[in-house]
């Protein structure tokens, strides 16, 4: 089991010793073990990053390292307890771009709240990441306390939730597009033309996957290329023919 702790308050610790202790840390690591009843502390099972703020991926470089590391070999999670954690110390008008910077690594992060990894969250719970981070609060694994919400809350936060839901499928769309592309350009740099059935075999030993979770099949591929096509022609503008223009005075 790998596990992954986020300080952003408090002393910045120096050691490992000093974040299994630190009040910041406390939380975390009762979740993590109430879960798995235990915690790992060595080295290469455990790591942490401290910030008060961030603006993207590289603002963490431990976990940054750690999820490049297993995504290289094709394998493994590691596991946070609550994914909300990151994305509240990232400002509001970021939040997208780091979304899109996890989503590649997505099947290699996992939330113990939600209890999944990023790539298999739903577009809702990615859009409550994004758009309302602050408004989740801290949580323990050993029981959450019930809040009674009036009715008006509740058509309120179904409302929200809609159009967070909105946004998180329109960003899972940007991000997977992106990949793809992205891709098939660097495949396809030593002027070789490369098949969707190729594209959709790589982007699989990459572990990425599709909106559904699903692993990416020769289908898919020539779908989501098909769409970016069509997407890039509607924003550029048709050519109109040149008019002179002719002076009243001309006349």
């Amino acid at each position: 089991m790998l596990v992954y702790i986020f300080l952003a308050h408090g002393k910045k610790p120096k050691t490992r010793g000093e974040v299994i202790t630190h009040v910041a840390a406390r939380g975390q690591m009762r979740n993590i073990a109430a879960r798995y009843s235990t915690f790992p502390t060595s080295e290469d099972r455990f790591n942490w990053d401290y910030a008060r703020a961030i603006q993207c991926l590289d603002d963490l470089p431990r976990l940054a390292k750690f999820l490049r590391r297993l995504h290289a070999s094709g394998q493994g999670v590691i596991l946070v307890d609550d994914l909300a954690r990151i994305f509240r110390a990232c400002a509001l008008d970021r939040r997208i771009d780091l979304m899109a910077e996890l989503e590649p690594f997505g099947a290699h992060i996992g939330s113990l709240r939600h209890s999944k990894t990023l790539s298999t969250m739903p577009g809702d719970m990615k859009a409550n990441l994004i758009s309302h981070a602050e408004l989740i609060q801290n949580w323990s694994a050993r029981g959450a306390r019930k809040v009674r919400m009036s009715d008006a809350d509740r058509a309120e936060q179904t409302l929200i939730a809609r159009d967070a839901s909105i946004v998180a499928r329109q960003v899972g769309a940007r991000c997977r597009e992106d990949m793809i592309l992205s891709l098939k350009d660097e495949l396809e740099a030593d002027g070789v033309a490369r098949s969707a059935l190729q594209l959709a075999e790589e982007a699989n030993r990459r572990g990425s996957r599709t909106a559904h979770g699903r692993a990416w099949s020769e289908r898919a591929v020539k779908d989501m290329i098909r769409r970016a096509k069509k997407a890039l022609v509607r924003v550029i503008p048709k050519a109109t023919p040149e008019v002179a223009h002719v002076s009243p005075l001309d006349a």
